[in-house]
């Protein structure tokens, strides 16, 4: 459908929720895809999935050298690799929530934009997709838990880093594209035991679906589509852009 065939992509944080919803559609779509994560073992050279600490720059050189190795070139990158951590409202957030909660969410997107953008200019041009958050624009939280200092600015630096890289590699004549996509509230393993943990699940659960128009949560194949779009030459025009996939929530 969106003509991926033969594209080489990465993905970080491709072992669970959203990351893996994608990665699953990457390959339906044709397309070799290779779902990087702190997850997965290094002793791993199926070549679909491979070792990576996106907090490492070090992990960062060594994997793409790999991915290079075997396929020649990155086609696409989805940087979807993230955390969130109880306590993380202003008055609470401790200095290691902070920098372990940035480190992960705007260091490893950073390292990603900068070292991945370098190979695909290499290769003649590529698809960047960041993965920010409806807290990034909104700072909210709240509706869930007491609040989300560390997660919510880690998120709205990731907006403006996709916008700054967008500009410079379009300046450079890179052919290489970067765009950021701010999901809602999705079934992810971390929405989910976040929930199973909480002493009010059922009503930290209705409150989210309250805050979301259309009533729900989301599914983590509905944000696949977007991510096949902005990955395809379909969107050989788009940089520099946010895609919002909310269900309404900041419509409110």
């Amino acid at each position: 459908m969106y003509e991926l065939g033969g594209k080489i992509v990465l993905v970080t944080g491709g072992a669970s929720g959203l990351g893996r919803a994608c990665v699953q559609r990457f390959r339906q779509e044709g397309a070799t895809a290779i779902a990087a994560d702190i997850a997965q073992s290094s002793a791993d050279r199926s070549g679909s999935s491979i070792h990576l600490d996106v907090t490492s720059e070090d992990s960062w050189r060594a994997a793409i050298v790999e991915i290079l190795e075997r396929f020649g070139r990155i086609d696409v990158l989805l940087n979807g690799a993230g955390v969130a951590f109880d306590g993380d409202d202003v008055l609470n957030c401790t200095a290691e929530i902070w920098r372990k909660t940035l480190s992960v969410n705007l260091d490893g997107t950073f390292l990603g934009c900068k070292l991945v953008s370098a190979a695909m200019r290499e290769g003649g041009g590529g698809s960047i997709i960041n993965i920010a958050s409806v807290n990034g624009a909104t700072g909210d939280g709240g509706i869930v838990a007491e609040g989300v200092a560390a997660y919510a600015s880690s998120k709205a630096a990731v907006r403006m880093l996709s916008k700054s890289a967008a500009l410079d590699l379009a300046a450079r004549k890179t052919n290489v594209r970067c765009n950021v996509i701010l999901p809602g509230y999705f079934a992810t393993p971390m929405v989910l035991d976040y929930l199973a943990s909480h002493p009010d699940g059922d009503a930290a659960r209705a409150r989210i679906i309250d805050a979301h128009p259309m009533g729900r949560l989301g599914q983590p194949e509905e944000l696949a589509g977007i991510v096949m779009y902005l990955a395809s030459d379909r969107s050989a025009a788009v940089t520099g852009g946010e895609f919002v996939v909310d269900g309404g929530y900041l419509a409110r």
